[in-house]
């Protein structure tokens, strides 16, 4: 597991929250947040209790970082790379996920709303960018560190995007990891499964089980396909899963 996966799903949220202010007019076909992730979240916020965003820290820390950005110029790879990071560390710093979804875009659009017109008809641009340049960077960082050191940042990216030693089963055992963990499958992959369902897990319970009572059984697949199936009703990747294992039963 990387650390990152929680500023992805900051991203994610952070993104979809940005384009519904920035095009209105489709605001209605994105999902800046569905009903379960909003349940999620409003857990997150109870048990963590995350800090809503002020609208000087997202005017600062985010808008004037994007809109500071200029392509086209001399050294705007390097500039985008900058960008990037301050986005990203913003994400770091604000677990947006977590917090209250509606206090933050009151704030976000208040900050909006200070804009100047021109940098507000040039930051879906600009925003679409420094968006590509974050993917990039979380997919490919080991092959951008000569960006990241031309551009003078690389040890803030190292520490950014550096592993946090969690395995998979430690994670979905922490509470603060489990629900990002589980969003992040079901967006992801569509599905959901326990650490206790793995193929790594049920294949050491067939060669090297611990005593008679954790030998592998029909049950243990049995369950395993049950609530791998079962993570994902109510999500698109329903239909996809519906009898999927029939055959094999």
């Amino acid at each position: 597991m990387k650390k990152w996966i929680l500023i992805g799903m900051t991203l994610v949220f952070l993104a979809a929250t940005v384009i519904s202010l920035v095009n209105p007019e489709i605001a209605s076909q994105v999902k800046t947040y569905g009903q379960e992730e909003e349940i999620r979240a409003e857990t997150l916020q109870a048990e963590q209790d995350v800090p809503v965003v002020g609208k000087e820290d997202i005017r600062t820390g985010f808008l004037d970082v994007i809109t500071g950005y200029q392509p086209g110029t001399a050294g705007s790879s390097l500039k985008r790379a900058v960008a990037a990071m301050h986005v990203l560390d913003f994400c770091r710093i604000h677990y947006l996920a977590g917090t209250d979804k509606e206090k933050f875009t009151e704030n976000l659009l208040s900050a909006w709303n200070e804009l100047p017109d021109t940098e507000k008809e040039l930051f879906p641009e600009l925003f679409a960018s420094v968006s590509g340049q974050i993917e990039e960077d979380l997919q490919n960082s080991d092959a951008l560190s000569g960006l990241f050191d031309d551009a003078g940042i690389l040890e803030e990216m190292q520490e950014l995007l550096q592993e946090d030693g969690l395995s998979y089963e430690e994670a979905f055992t922490n509470a603060d990891f489990k629900p990002i963990v589980e969003q992040w499958s079901l967006e992801r992959l569509g599905y959901i499964i326990k650490p206790e369902n793995l193929f790594r897990e049920l294949y050491r319970k067939v060669i090297k089980p611990v005593g008679d009572g954790d030998k592998f059984s029909v049950e243990d697949y049995e369950r395993a396909v049950t609530e791998l199936t079962g993570s994902t009703l109510g999500h698109k990747s329903e239909a996809a899963f519906a009898g999927l294992f029939d055959d094999m039963r």
